[in-house]
């Protein structure tokens, strides 16, 4: 059923759940979670080198950009700059997911410029 956990994994607004993601919806965020592991590791030069660092670091800082936005986040239910909510998903985003994701962003933008 996938219930475990779910009160931190989802916003909620009175107790009640904003939304309920579908498998596709949740498999298209692994998959992009996937793909963005995949442009970190090559830009590293795991993957080999067909593939020119330019663009490595043009997909990489697009990773970053995309986690500094989920930092901010949408100022109603998620990130930095949302309402103060006493929901265990507030504390959760607040305390570990919106830190890892400027951290993951943080770490994304150094590896993009310090690549040659």
């Amino acid at each position: 059923g996938g219930t475990i956990g779910i009160a931190v994994a989802i916003p909620t607004v009175n107790g009640v759940r904003v939304f309920s993601p579908s498998v596709s919806a949740t498999l298209l965020v692994a998959l992009a979670l996937f793909a963005a592991s995949l442009i970190s590791a090559g830009s590293v030069g795991w993957l080999g080198k067909s593939i020119p660092p330019a663009v490595y670091r043009v997909l990489l800082s697009l990773v970053g950009l995309a986690f500094v936005v989920r930092t901010i986040g949408d100022f109603r239910l998620f990130g930095f700059f949302k309402p103060a909510n006493s929901s265990a998903f507030a504390f959760y985003d607040t305390v570990f997911y919106s830190p890892l994701c400027l951290f993951i962003a943080s770490a994304a933008f150094l590896v993009a410029i310090r690549r040659k």
